[in-house]
């Protein structure tokens, strides 16, 4: 795994079953065969994605389920974790689980230094995610990027084929145009 020490999962498939609460996925592959010891974070709503919004009792086994498939972290909002210890409480998920989750997060706030108290992270203020340097190393590789085609006589245009037409609502906004998670 290169010493990657967090992975998100995504709100996707895997074989039969969401990825986030894959088993297989999760604790037979990335954990004993690639033998993988960090976090893993589910992306933005992949616990709960799919699950009936608002129903309790689907979150709760969503969150049974993410949690004992080896999900570390649910992100964003804490709609399915919130209800853990109710549920450790009941019975209804062994702890253990909780606390494995618990430790792989503690331990990489260790490696990173964030649990002492000479720590260098966040130590001159807030990160800038938008600093000049960082918009010219995105420049430069958007610059040495390409897309691929496939061209079935179309391009380059030509003739009648001089203009096209982008439509549909955010066609007119450039914030679609850089996808998700920018600043």
């Amino acid at each position: 795994m290169a010493d990657c020490k967090v992975l998100m999962i995504s709100y996707g498939r895997f074989r039969s079953e969401q990825a986030v609460s894959s088993d297989t996925l999760l604790n037979k592959i990335l954990r004993g065969y690639l033998e993988f010891d960090g976090l893993v974070v589910g992306d933005y709503g992949a616990v709960e994605h799919s699950s009936q919004k608002g129903n309790p009792e689907i979150l709760k086994q969503r969150a049974i389920e993410a949690l004992v498939a080896g999900n570390d972290i649910e992100l964003p909002s804490n709609n399915c974790y919130k209800f853990l210890s109710e549920l450790i409480k009941d019975g209804l998920i062994d702890e253990q689980y909780f606390e494995k989750a618990v430790k792989r997060s503690l331990m990489l706030k260790a490696r990173l230094g964030l649990l002492s108290t000479d720590r260098k992270l966040y130590a001159n203020g807030d990160l800038d995610l938008d600093c000049p340097q960082y918009r010219k190393t995105s420049y430069d590789l958007a610059c040495q990027s390409i897309v691929l085609l496939k061209n079935n006589g179309v391009l380059p245009l030509s003739g009648k084929h001089k203009k096209i037409a982008l439509v549909r609502p955010n066609a007119n906004t450039y914030w679609c145009m850089l996808a998700d998670y920018t600043y």
